[in-house]
């Protein structure tokens, strides 16, 4: 709980800087600094994460912001021996925007350092409704290695701000690091006080969770009594014990309300000002409203804090359920000639249980992540060794630390289920994951020896992405808008038609009128291709896969979508389109209304008729049952039911 400030005052003309000393010499009040000097090296800062009063929004692609250090980057800084930088070889560059947000200031500076020749306007503040940008002339020092030092500052004696953002460019001509961020709040008489979460504008926590049931806690404020601002206020030491005193409130709701197994990870760990991951239990998972008022009385402690109080209404209620793409087809690891099928375990957080496609049995079990990861989709490689030849099949998993909220995918081999590779990074804790899909042959030259990963996700401010990366190094390829904010984006596929071009096509569903299509990019330069329609409002599509092979004669010329659809008040199938046309070529059953299906998979003829087959996952009974159902694509007969 962070206690922020906002002055009723006249507005005035705010002054900028470019020299560090005019600006410390004009500070309208007393001045913070934030130097990264507290923090360990190498410390990863999420987009979103409060230090010292700051949030910082950012988005890199999948980058993230670091705590760089002089001792191991080898890059000087101002203040020894830390700054911030990123996880990218410690550097921040050209195109890497940052938002600062906290509560009303009256002034922010900060150093920019780069060991880069920068020109005039290479790097801009901007606060107050105003900017001031870089001066080259206007060098302030010269580091140990040759870096060379700027300054910008803005500060308004009468009006303050809540947010900051440092600009460049975008042309990736110049490295940079930030130093010594200072803020400073002018005294005043006239004081109201306004209590937000986490340092932003945020009335909401979400993602809570425990046992696979996700929580949101939402906070609506009261007001503010008397308050009486001394002028040691604020005092972060005294706000982050108010934040705890909340979270353990609500700790307290929960157990009135029957909950249990709260666990390390609702520890409240005192002196650490970065929201806390609570985890509970409560006793009816799927209807679960607790609300109450919290009275939380401030009182002066130690000189540090004025006397005020505030009521909060604290509202818990389950989160929507994330569906977790839990289904793969693979080429035959278990040695009979068949096709195989690979599914994340519902009963585990990150292992992969490999099915025979001949018989259901379990081939194999291998574990991905630790206990500090959630799967989220899995996909496969044709050709895990890149040596050109199909033979080696590998299993790919994306997943996030519930700690960081990191997202990144490991690949897996199938037979011996060892790493290849190391892990790639994609987006950071201000995304949700929704999905992953491996376009095997990236260059669609016929031979899947170049493969990248696709994955979809969607960012708080609701934009809708897919990161595509090269699986042998990581490198980005591109990182590309798909949809409007209120669309429901449910699935990622890659593309590689035979002499086509290959693309990354993703389902999604207007949630306004119930309508769902497909979009699709090019895979090497992300340019719009044909766009399809799915189904009306009365078929709601949860995943789809490629077919890669109607007429069974060995080429890719006639591929088709298959689209899980679950029919209003009735049974679970899968539309068929042709890719190019969208033209509808049939609809299958594939399992009855009992069951909830989450996952759509194509595998490779498992019945040798020269066509490839089609299988899907459901639970019913709230999870304490489960099928894969596999289906002849030109019969329709079912080949396989495997029970869980």
């Amino acid at each position: 709980m962070v206690l922020m400030l906002s002055l009723n005052t006249a507005l005035a003309a705010p002054s900028i800087y470019t020299q560090h000393a005019n600006f410390i010499a004009e500070l309208p009040g007393d001045g913070a600094s934030l130097s990264f000097d507290t923090l360990p090296a190498d410390t990863l800062l999420p987009s979103g994460v409060w230090l010292n009063g700051i949030t910082f929004h950012y988005d890199f692609g999948g980058v993230m912001l670091k705590v760089g250090s002089e001792n191991t980057a080898g890059y000087s800084t101002t203040s020894s021996s830390n700054f911030l930088g990123t996880n990218d070889a410690d550097i921040l560059q050209d195109g890497d925007n940052i938002t600062m947000s906290f509560s009303p200031v009256n002034a922010i500076g900060l150093y920019i350092i780069s060991n880069d020749d920068l020109l005039d306007n290479d790097v801009t503040l901007n606060a107050g409704g105003t900017s001031v940008s870089l001066v080259a002339a206007n060098l302030q020092a010269t580091l140990a290695d040759g870096s060379s030092v700027y300054f910008l500052g803005i500060s308004d004696s009468l009006a303050s701000f809540t947010t900051a953002s440092l600009t460049t460019p975008g042309n990736g001509e110049f490295l940079f690091n930030v130093d010594d961020i200072i803020t400073a709040v002018t005294a005043s008489a006239n004081q109201t006080a306004t209590v937000h979460l986490n340092g932003g504008n945020a009335t909401a926590i979400s993602n809570f969770e425990y046992d696979g049931v996700v929580f949101d806690v939402a906070f609506e404020y009261g007001t503010f009594g008397e308050v009486n601002t001394g002028s040691n206020f604020p005092y972060y030491g005294q706000e982050s014990n108010d934040y705890y005193y909340v979270l353990s409130e609500i700790i307290s709701l929960l157990n009135s309300a029957g909950a249990t197994g709260v666990d390390a990870g609702g520890v409240i760990t005192t002196g650490v000002a970065m929201p806390q991951i609570l985890s509970w239990e409560l006793p009816d998972m799927n209807n679960v409203v607790v609300s109450e008022y919290i009275s939380m009385w401030r009182e002066p402690s130690y000189g540090y804090a004025p006397l005020s109080s505030q009521q909060v209404w604290v509202t818990l209620t389950p989160s929507p359920a994330a569906s977790v793409k839990r289904l793969s087809g693979l080429s035959d690891v278990s040695g009979d000639g068949v096709a195989d099928l690979a599914h994340i375990l519902e009963s585990s957080t990150s292992t992969v249980e490999i099915v025979s496609g001949s018989d259901g049995s379990t081939v194999r079990q291998i574990e991905f992540f630790g206990d500090d990861w959630t799967a989220i989709a899995i996909s496969t490689l044709e050709d895990g060794n890149l040596d050109g030849i199909a033979n080696d099949p590998a299993v790919a998993m994306l997943a996030r630390n519930v700690l960081s909220g990191m997202h990144r995918v490991r690949v897996r081999d199938g037979f011996t289920g060892n790493r290849i590779g190391g892990d790639i990074t994609f987006f950071n804790s201000s995304y949700t994951g929704i999905d992953l899909a491996v376009l095997n042959d990236h260059n669609g030259d016929g031979v899947p020896n170049d493969p990248s990963l696709a994955v979809l996700a969607r960012q708080d401010t609701g934009r809708v992405a897919v990161l595509l990366k090269s699986f042998a190094d990581g490198a980005v390829i591109g990182n590309w808008t798909f949809t409007k904010a209120d669309f429901d984006a449910l699935a990622v596929e890659g593309v590689s038609p035979a002499g086509g071009v290959p693309a990354i096509s993703v389902l999604y569903r207007n949630s306004s009128t119930g309508k769902s299509r497909i979009r699709t990019r090019r895979a090497d330069n992300g340019q719009w291709m044909q766009g399809i329609f799915v189904a009306g409002s009365t078929r709601d599509p949860s995943d789809f896969a490629v077919f890669t092979d109607l007429n069974g004669d060995g080429t890719k010329d006639d591929q088709a979508y298959a689209i899980l659809l679950k029919v209003e008040g009735g049974n679970n199938r899968v539309r068929f389109l042709n890719i190019g046309s969208g033209d509808m070529i049939k609809e299958m059953l594939l399992l009855s209304g009992s069951w909830e299906m989450s996952s759509l998979a194509v595998l490779p003829d498992t019945d040798s008729d020269g066509f490839d087959d089609l299988a899907g996952e459901a639970d019913r009974n709230a999870g304490e049952e489960n099928i894969i159902k596999v289906r002849d694509f030109e019969t329709e007969d079912t080949l396989l039911n495997v029970f869980h």
